[in-house]
């Protein structure tokens, strides 16, 4: 696996296993979203993001209520853990803008050439030339 594995004990306390399940769910989605990213499947990637919300206030309840069972050691490594997922949900939303900044520069590319072909337009049904055409 790409994430260091926090090995649950068989006398762990059922908090901790809790915690551990919903960081597990959270970098399972991380790489999710990474593959919907690379696919560009916007429609997955939105309800991927909109899951990690959830389970990362999830998290936060599930480590409030493993409060008095955490050590040290788990605390550093579910800590650990966090910022591998923070630096990938970071290099993710660092290419989704530049990818939308990308879609609206070409946007404003084709809003400015179709406003050109307009008034080209325009100005070619006013023409004087286009009614003595007409009229010959």
């Amino acid at each position: 696996m790409w994430y260091r594995v926090l090995a649950p004990s068989a006398d762990a306390p059922p908090e901790l296993i809790a915690a551990t399940a919903e960081l597990e769910t959270l970098e399972a989605l991380v790489a999710d979203m990474e593959r919907f990213l690379l696919a560009r499947d916007w429609a997955s990637l939105e309800i991927a993001m909109a899951d990690s919300r959830r389970v990362t206030h999830a998290l936060q309840n599930a480590m409030e209520e493993a409060r008095d069972a955490r050590d040290e050691s788990f605390d550093l490594g579910v800590y650990e853990r966090l910022l591998f997922v923070y630096g990938a949900r970071q290099s993710q939303m660092a290419r989704i803008r530049q990818y939308r900044k990308g879609v609206g520069e070409r946007l404003t590319l084709i809003a400015r050439w179709k406003d050109a072909a307009r008034t080209i337009g325009e100005e070619r049904r006013r023409s004087a030339l286009g009614t003595l055409d007409r009229m010959s």
